[in-house]
């Protein structure tokens, strides 16, 4: 965060304010920046809900605290801005920090701003004030953007992609606890697919029929085949790595899988989609 904001500070002109909400944590402050510290940790939702309330420009920028923007980043929002005024949002891209990702590394990336990420999403701040902004509910999920964004869509707002704009994402690595959370994030769109009828599949996540995200069911049909050049390679590429070890390997395969399905076999009864 200390790096993101003091390049910020940077490259923002008279016209522009850098606000960071501390999500209840120890944050350090950079001259410059409004800092925010909430109360008690309510999420990403709620801290970007509690900026956006602060801001007091056309548009809010979202940015995520571990994303990294170039030198030139700012210049390039104006001008995108500027050129996609009728939207009421946008979007760029966001590309990964290592150049060859594998796992246990958390891959987070949008090539071509092909989904609609809060790590780097832009809105209209009298959009986002009428729509209610984000939506806490959804933050279980680790979706509360997807769910704004076809909120706003669905609503007739005017969106666009800026493939062009770029952010990077910093190296991270995944956690046995982050890894059984992450389960629970395609269970938003039985939720979606409910509360959106028209619109829920906009952006396009991969269906057969009713079936959601159908290449679960074959990795876990063909794991007993893969399992033994899978555990091969992922110790060949980790063998120097302090944070890999077989309780991540096997949480992920097939543990993962098994819980995905489950949370979104769940959601769907529950909704009854």
């Amino acid at each position: 965060m200390e790096q993101l904001g003091q390049s910020l500070v940077k490259q923002i002109d008279a016209h522009a304010e850098v606000i960071i909400v501390d999500d209840a944590n120890n944050p350090t402050e950079i001259e410059g920046v409004q800092y925010y510290k909430m109360e008690q940790h309510g999420g990403a939702a709620a801290a970007r809900n509690f900026g956006a309330k602060k801001a007091k420009g056309e548009w809010l920028i979202f940015l995520d605290d571990d994303v990294m923007v170039g030198s030139h980043w700012y210049a390039a929002l104006v001008l995108a801005l500027t050129n996609h005024n009728q939207c009421d949002m946008l979007w760029g891209a966001i590309a990964y920090e290592s150049t060859s990702p594998y796992f246990p590394m958390r891959i987070v990336e949008n090539h071509g701003a092909q989904w609609p990420m809060s790590a780097h999403m832009m809105i209209k701040s009298t959009v986002f004030q009428t729509v209610g902004g984000f939506d806490p509910l959804f933050a279980d999920y680790h979706n509360e953007d997807t769910e704004l964004a076809i909120r706003i869509a669905s609503l007739g707002y005017h969106w666009s992609r800026l493939p062009r704009l770029q952010v990077t994402h910093r190296h991270d690595i995944w956690k046995g606890e982050e890894l059984v959370a992450s389960s629970k994030h395609a269970a938003v769109w039985p939720i979606l697919r409910k509360k959106y009828p028209k619109t829920w599949n906009m952006f396009k996540v991969s269906t057969f029929g009713p079936i959601l995200f159908p290449l679960d069911y074959l990795y876990m049909l063909f794991f007993p085949i893969l399992v033994f050049p899978l555990f091969i390679r992922y110790i060949f590429l980790n063998r120097n790595d302090p944070y890999s070890g077989f309780a991540i390997f096997f949480i992920k395969w097939p543990l993962w899988f098994i819980l995905r399905r489950g949370w979104i076999w769940y959601e769907s009864m529950r909704v009854n989609v």
